[in-house]
């Protein structure tokens, strides 16, 4: 008889998976962004964990991570997340 599957571990996102939900989002959200405190939540929904499963402490350090893609505010309650322009 095969294991128990935990569904949490088959959802697990890997990092090209949250950077595709993250760059999803932003384009829905268009030009004003997103606040970067909504992502915690959006990807909970999606994969049923946080950030940090990535080895990241904070969502502003995963961005911060990837300038290539996203342009962020500084820190703070209000910062907004936007896609780098092409």
């Amino acid at each position: 008889m095969p294991p128990p599957t935990n569904n949490a571990a088959q959802k697990r996102a890997s990092k090209d998976q949250v950077l595709k939900l993250v760059g999803d989002a932003l384009k829905k959200a268009g030009a004003q962004g997103l606040a970067v405190a909504d992502l915690n939540p959006l990807l909970h929904r999606q994969y049923g964990h946080g950030i940090t499963t990535l080895g990241f402490k904070t969502w502003h350090a995963f961005l911060a991570a990837h300038p290539d893609r996203f342009v962020c505010d500084p820190r703070g309650k209000a910062a907004k997340v936007r896609l780098k322009p092409a």
